[in-house]
This record gives C-alpha cells, structure tokens and sequence, in this order.
C-alpha cells in the first residue's frame, strides 16, 4: 500500500533566494535621511525680493527673527542696497503707483510712512501722485459714483468719500459736482476706463 504524500512541505522546503533576502533587509537598519536645509538669511531676504519689491525696513522685520543677531542682518541688508537688490525708491515707486489707482496722496503718504520708507525716496514718489491727484480722483470718483448728486445729503456723502480716499479738499470740491448739475457725456470726469462700479453711496 502506498502512503500519501503530504501537500506540506518539509521545513526549509520552498525558500528561495528572495526569501532569504528579504528576512537580511528586514533585519538591517536603514539610514535616516538628513534633515532639510534650512535657507540662509540671504537666501531669505531674495526669496522676499523676488516676489516683489520691499522697503528697507520691511524685509528686516521679516528676516530679523531667522537673524543671528542684529549685527548680522544689518549687515546683510546694507550689502543687499549695495548690490542694488534692495531699494526704498524702487519700492516707494511701485507702491504709490498700486495705491494712487484707488487712493489720494495722503492716503499714499501715510502708507509709505507705515512700511518705513525713507522720506526723500517717498517724496519723490509722492510727487508724481500729486501731480495726477485730480486726474486720478475723476477716475476713483467715476467708478464709485457715476452721476451728480441729487441732494445736499448725497453730496456730503460723495465729499466724505474722497476725503477718506485721501484726496485734498481743492481737488475734492472740483471733482464731485455740485447737486443739481448735469454732465455732458463727452465731459471728461468721465475717463474710457472709469465705468461706474454700481448705484448706492455706502463704501
């Protein structure tokens, strides 16, 4: 009589090569891999300086708490204006220019001064403002209102508006027209690009 042959296989029977490699791998300890590197303070300072321009002062409240000392990120920031890489006129320009879109030269002014800038190159910038002030506030004045007012009361709504967009009183009595009044259509407090936003008064 024959005996049945058994499915099991004997120990060690059905281990090949990759068995055997695989129990070494688990056994071994695998290295762990070094920690990122952390950017150097200049490395930082042209990362911030590559997305947009900053002022002096600005990009060292940035930097100052990666800094070793104060020493060294004053140091690294005169190098940065040496170089040409860092520069409060470069800034300033760029800055009043995005702001004077929607705002007056006060409001510029005050903005500058809050980011540090140093005064002659925020003078310079605010200068240029000035100069397009009017121009500018029949845009912004346009945009948010389109039409004379028709009482008193809408009137002194329209000036309060100018004047927290940081327009003179001069150029605010000579943008907003008086109630009552009618524009031409060809009259140019109404610019090609100064579509009024919507009706109402409320900012």
């Amino acid at each position: 009589m024959r005996k049945k042959r058994s499915n099991h296989p004997a120990e060690g029977e059905g281990e090949g090569p990759g068995d055997e490699a695989g129990a070494a791998d688990a056994g071994r300890v695998r290295p762990v891999p070094p920690p990122p590197r952390t950017p150097s303070l200049r490395t930082r300072a042209l990362q911030h300086l590559a997305r947009r321009e900053h002022s002096h002062d600005e990009l060292a409240r940035k930097l100052a708490p990666h800094a070793e000392s104060a020493e060294a990120l004053e140091a690294l920031l005169d190098d940065l204006v040496r170089r040409g890489q860092l520069s409060d006129a470069r800034y300033a320009e760029a800055r009043s220019t995005q702001l004077a879109r929607k705002f007056g030269p006060s409001r510029v002014a005050y903005e500058l001064r809050s980011k540090g800038v140093d005064a002659e190159a925020a003078s310079q910038a605010l200068a240029v403002v000035r100069e397009n002030a009017q121009a500018q506030a029949k845009v912004v004045w346009a945009k948010r209102f389109g039409r004379p007012p028709s009482d008193a009361l809408q009137r002194v709504k329209q000036l309060r508006f100018m004047q927290m967009r940081g327009f003179s009183q001069d150029v605010i009595q000579a943008v907003v027209p008086r109630v009552g009044s009618s524009l031409d259509p060809g009259d140019d407090v109404f610019p090609p690009d100064a579509a009024p936003d919507r009706a109402g008064d409320s900012e």
